[in-house]
C-alpha cells in the first residue's frame, strides 16, 4: 500500500477528534479510514487507466473497421467497372 495523503480522512479527523465536552477523542479507525482511502484512490487511478486504454482500443478498432471498408468498396468498384 502506498503512502499517498489522505485528505479527506484527515480533514475529519481534525473536525471528529473533539467530543462535545471539548475533550480529544481516540480514533482507533483512522489508519482504517487512511487505508481505505489510499485503495480508492489507488482503484480510481486503475479504473483511469483501463478506461484510456479501452478508448484508445476502440479508437485503432474502428479505424482498422473503416479502412477494411474503404478497401472492400475499392474492390466492389473495380469488380464492376470490370464487368
Amino acid at each position: 500500500m502506498s503512502e499517498q495523503p489522505t485528505p479527506e480522512t484527515d480533514a475529519e479527523v481534525t473536525i471528529n477528534a473533539i467530543n462535545d465536552d471539548g475533550y480529544a477523542v481516540p480514533c482507533v479507525d483512522i489508519e482504517f479510514a487512511r487505508k481505505l482511502e489510499r485503495e480508492r484512490d489507488e482503484a480510481r487511478e486503475a479504473l483511469d487507466e483501463e478506461m484510456k486504454f479501452h478508448h484508445r482500443t476502440h479508437a485503432e478498432l474502428v479505424q482498422t473497421q473503416c479502412q477494411m471498408q474503404d478497401v472492400i468498396r475499392e474492390r466492389e468498384a473495380s469488380l464492376e467497372a470490370a464487368k
